[in-house]
């Protein structure tokens, strides 16, 4: 049955069509309509935050606790709500953290086409400010609505995953359609299976073959995992396969908690803020695949050409532009492939056999265990320091999800001494590190997981978004 309903109801009921069951708002004039569809959608519970930025990096806390396979989803108003969203949605960008934001702006008659600093009611140059900091900006038209919002929604799904933002001026937003609970359904079904098509390749397949057999054929293979086999829900896949050919793995700051700390094939994170024994590994291997991980300046200590330099490298990516950090340099590889086709590219491998040293492995553990036992007096307190901190809480962490977020302590320190548990979930704001963001980061997380929820903040960084309580 056809029915008439306003565009900004379209938009908020399609998003949730696709799954995301929470939206993280705070209503403005010049998003009326948007905030009266938020409130009337059924499946669709609204969270009323008290700043933008704590909507959006909520958002952001959402979609990492579902691990990136759900989108957080914002609402926010013109203007000043607009401005308010953009560290927020720079972290998501940087951490290729799929979120729909959905902006109210002034009527479309009304927007500046003068060029003066001010214009319209809190009318900003939001298009100019807010493109650089997603995947996707899209200012919807009621002719072309339909297709916009299908492209901006696949485009946060496809490829490197991200943010994206919709504004919707108020003339737009109340436009009367007509429309169905089918429409919207089967529209979400497009969408998906676009996504899907999008995602898959043969190419891609046979492309990640050929990384995976060097590893399986050198005798000191090491994988670097990185938060790009979380994105494409390929973990159970790449731990199968290491622990099928005995690989040692090591991961980035936002991928450690993918297998408990205690697996014998669990290295660490090597790096600028390392375990001395990660790095050890790192520089004894002989091929390393380096799998979804940006290697930060940080992590790398301002030395991407040097880590791990001694071995033949593949690295292996969706995004180009993150492999062009590595063209060029010595014993390297760039492969670019959606991770999404991994399992695939893995069961093509089925016949081979690893010719890993098993010595090799087994240094490799006892030298990990005899450095934790040396730190372990070294370091171990009877006094309240992060050492025993982050040892307490790793006793304790099966079935948890922790947020550590700011600078200092309350991340680096504190995640450099954390042990993940059996399902245990751990993420930060690693792109940005932006103080503030973790209050409203695990807030949002708590809507995204039934898991119980630690948040790790400093003094400062909880200043920030204390309003969020």
């Amino acid at each position: 049955m056809k029915y008439y309903i306003n565009i900004a109801t379209y938009a908020v009921d399609l998003v949730t069509a696709l799954g995301s069951s929470h939206v993280f708002t705070l209503t403005g004039g010049m998003a009326m309509y948007l905030n009266k569809a938020v409130e009337q959608q059924p499946s669709l519970e609204a969270v009323y935050c008290q700043h933008e930025q704590a909507c959006v990096a909520a958002a952001e806390g959402y979609a990492k606790a579902t691990n990136f396979q759900r989108a957080g989803f914002a609402v926010v108003t013109a203007g000043p709500g607009v401005s308010n969203t953009v560290t927020s949605l720079i972290s998501a960008y940087g951490d290729s953290t799929p979120l729909i934001v959905l902006a109210g702006q002034i009527k479309t008659a009304d927007i500046d086409s003068f060029g003066t600093r001010t214009h319209g009611i809190q009318e900003i140059r939001s298009q100019e400010l807010i493109t650089p900091c997603v995947k996707t900006f899209v200012r919807l038209d009621a002719d072309s609505f339909r297709q916009q919002l299908q492209h901006a929604i696949t485009s946060a799904f496809t490829g490197r995953p991200g943010p994206v933002f919709i504004e919707i001026p108020l003339d737009v937003q109340g436009a009367l359609i007509e429309s169905s609970a089918a429409e919207i359904a089967n529209t979400a079904e497009i969408i998906r299976r676009h996504i899907d098509k999008l995602n898959r390749s043969r190419e891609d397949e046979e492309s990640l073959r050929d990384p995976l057999l060097a590893l399986i054929s050198s005798s000191k293979p090491l994988l670097y995992i990185g938060n790009g086999i979380r994105i494409a829900d390929q973990e159970s896949a790449i731990i199968q396969f290491a622990e099928r050919h005995n690989i040692p793995m090591v991961f980035s700051w936002l991928s450690f908690d993918i297998i408990p700390g205690s697996h014998p094939l669990n290295f660490g994170c090597p790096g600028g803020l390392a375990p001395i024994y990660a790095n050890q590994v790192l520089s004894s291997a002989d091929t390393i695949v380096f799998l979804g991980a940006r290697l930060d300046l940080g992590t790398t200590a301002f030395q991407r050409d040097s880590f791990g330099s001694q071995a033949s490298r593949w690295f292996i990516d969706v995004d180009s532009t993150e492999l062009s950090k590595f063209a060029g340099m010595v014993n390297t590889r760039c492969v670019q492939a959606n991770l999404r086709n991994l399992s695939q590219a893995i069961s093509l491998l089925n016949t081979h056999s690893s010719q890993a040293d098993f010595r090799w492995v087994e240094s490799l553990i006892e030298l990990q265990s005899d450095y934790r036992a040396e730190e372990r007096s070294r370091l171990q307190s009877s006094t309240l320091n992060v050492y025993a901190v982050a040892s307490a809480l790793s006793a304790h962490a099966d079935d948890k999800l922790f947020v550590s977020a700011s600078s200092g302590y309350a991340e680096e320190t504190f995640t450099r001494f954390f042990v993940p548990g059996v399902h245990t979930r751990f993420f930060n704001g690693a792109a940005l590190g932006a103080m503030g963001m973790g209050l409203p980061n695990a807030l949002g997380a708590a809507f995204g997981t039934t898991a119980p929820i630690m948040c790790m903040e400093a003094d400062g960084g909880i200043m920030l978004n204390l309003q969020e309580l």
